[in-house]
């Protein structure tokens, strides 16, 4: 082979190395392999579990494609503030019984997206610091699958969920229940730096929480035109019996955002004792659209 043809081979050669192998640490993190899977669980033992906090595995994944952590039953996780930046992450409750480890392909039950049958694995943060359960920064795309989000108390914003920055929130088959924040009790979500989207789908449940000035339920801001938040609630999602002290018991949408809605969505039973909009609360020039299922 002539010298200037062995040098453009080896020169692609060279750059197909570097697109497969410079997005991240994880030894499969190319567009061509399936994501990296971790596993959270009792590793003293369970040998297929690499990691026994979620917040560890969380560090740890530094695929820019994305990384599925597996939460197992094998321990309880109590007094989690977990904190998520600038991350693309699926995270997915086990169904109970399945240990750390990969299952083998086809239908597997915890990854089901929108199955309320399949039991979820708890997330609190009870007896922990005075912080929101889950907090996510930065441009970030999270998937939370078959997952309880329970017992965490924000300071500001977001008691369950608080999301600040840009990018995507799915819950699938999540309960979101019995958390306080400033401005949204289970979920706040501000965008900042471009659009945040959240999708609720089917099998989650947004309950018992407490906004303690507005949005008990979900708090959604859009502070510009540049910086906008959309929350979309599909087929099958509850939001019930959550709390503001001022406004929006059950939502407060406001600024630069939008809610968009199908007709089978249940909002049902939330208060907001000192103010107004118990159900829903819009502040123009946010709206709302409903579309079919």
């Amino acid at each position: 082979m002539p010298a200037p043809i062995r040098l453009r081979v080896l020169l692609l050669l060279f750059v197909f190395w570097l697109v497969l192998g410079s997005h991240g640490a994880d030894a499969n993190c190319s567009a061509f392999d399936a994501l990296p899977e971790f596993y959270v669980g009792n590793k003293a033992s369970d040998a297929a579990c690499a990691y026994d906090t979620i917040q560890a595995a969380i560090t740890a994944a530094t695929c820019a494609y994305g990384t599925n952590i597996f939460i197992t039953d094998e321990l309880g996780y109590t007094a989690q503030h977990l904190s998520i930046a600038g991350k693309k992450l699926n995270l997915i409750g086990r169904a109970p019984g399945l240990h750390c480890g990969y299952i083998g392909p086809g239908a597997r039950p915890e990854q089901a997206t929108s199955d309320p049958i399949i039991p979820r694995e708890t997330i609190s943060g009870a007896g922990g610091a005075y912080l929101p359960t889950v907090t996510i920064t930065g441009a970030s795309k999270i998937t939370l699958i078959n997952l309880e989000i329970r017992d965490g108390h924000g300071p500001n914003d977001g008691g369950g969920i608080s999301y600040t920055g840009t990018g995507t929130l799915q819950l699938n088959n999540v309960l979101v229940e019995n958390n306080i924040g400033g401005n949204g009790g289970g979920i706040a979500v501000t965008a900042q730096g471009g659009i945040v989207t959240v999708n609720l789908n089917s099998g989650t449940h947004i309950v018992s929480n407490i906004g303690q000035l507005s949005g008990g339920g979900i708090f959604m801001n859009g502070l510009s035109t540049s910086d906008k938040s959309y929350l979309m609630l599909n087929s099958g999602v509850q939001i019930d019996s959550n709390t503001a002290q001022q406004s929006g018991g059950g939502l407060r949408i406001e600024g630069m955002a939008g809610l968009y809605t199908q007709f089978n969505v249940q909002i049902a039973g939330n208060m907001a004792p000192n103010g107004y909009g118990g159900g829903i609360d819009f502040v123009a020039p946010a709206f709302a659209q409903f579309y079919p299922a």
